[in-house]
């Protein structure tokens, strides 16, 4: 949550994160980290006053086509691990954070991972 809020704010982009339901390739959304993170970054937003470009999530497991938003250059952390988000079309100019280390992004996209990988 602080991470993709500090790159939202330092440079003025949506926070788009990508997935709700509780693990990958379902709709199950009882009990979703995914969801969590959403309400940590909005209680966030709310208790410093801050003002995002945006906050916006996204699951093709659980949302209809025409609920998706538009994507454009931002902020996207990969909240669940389902394999649409792998070879997903990242805007140019985004910064994708993957605590899942399985994404790939075309240039001009810097990808972030989390942890040590082991």
């Amino acid at each position: 949550a602080d991470m993709s809020l500090f790159h939202a704010m330092k440079l003025r982009l949506p926070i788009y994160l990508m997935g709700m339901s509780f693990k990958e390739q379902t709709n199950i959304c009882t009990g979703s980290p995914a969801i969590l993170l959403h309400n940590i970054i909005e209680e966030k937003e709310a208790q410093h006053g801050l003002n995002l470009e945006g906050l916006h999530q996204y699951d093709p497991h659980v949302q209809d086509v025409d609920d998706m938003p538009a994507f454009r250059t931002g902020i996207y952390v990969i909240a669940t691990k389902h394999a649409h988000f792998m070879d997903f079309d990242y805007p140019v100019g985004s910064i994708v954070i993957d605590p899942w280390r399985y994404v790939e992004v075309p240039d001009g996209v810097t990808l972030m991972s989390l942890g040590s990988g082991e």
